[in-house]
């Protein structure tokens, strides 16, 4: 029994050793120092990558949105107040949105192809009219 005891009092003590290294941490990051920013991007970039490639299906983009995640996250570090919150919760909130903006941006293109591809075939010889038409009009000089 008073084996048990030592370990919880030994966890509660890592607990708040881990907190305070935290605590620190989000300071040094919301005041710009100098490794902050390398020092939350090996603890939270796992999670975010994590996070991006299951929602986005594609590695590749699951590492730009990671990327971006970090870049957002350190250019509006003035925003995030240290005591109002847990940094990894705002960064993971970032990414969040990295990944939804993702998602959207995806959305976009493929209406914009399937416009394309429904929209009605211009006839060659129009486009090269309108080409000629174009050039010849811009030939002239001003005022045309």
């Amino acid at each position: 029994m008073m084996g048990h005891v030592n370990l919880v009092k030994e966890s509660r003590t890592v607990d708040r050793a881990e907190e305070a290294a935290g605590v620190r941490l989000a300071h040094a990051f919301a005041a710009g120092a100098e490794g902050a920013l390398e020092e939350i991007y090996k603890d939270v970039s796992p999670l975010v990558f994590t996070l991006a490639s299951r929602a986005l299906g594609d590695q590749t983009e699951a590492e730009d949105v990671t990327q971006q995640t970090f870049v957002a996250a350190w250019r509006s570090r003035s925003s995030f107040d240290p005591d109002g919150g847990a940094l990894r919760g705002w960064i993971v909130g970032i990414a969040r949105k990295a990944i939804a903006d993702a998602l959207e941006h995806r959305s976009r293109d493929r209406r914009r192809l399937e416009a394309v591809r429904d929209a009605p075939p211009v006839p060659v010889r129009d486009l090269l009219d309108d080409l000629v038409l174009a050039y010849e009009i811009e030939a002239l000089g001003d005022p045309r």
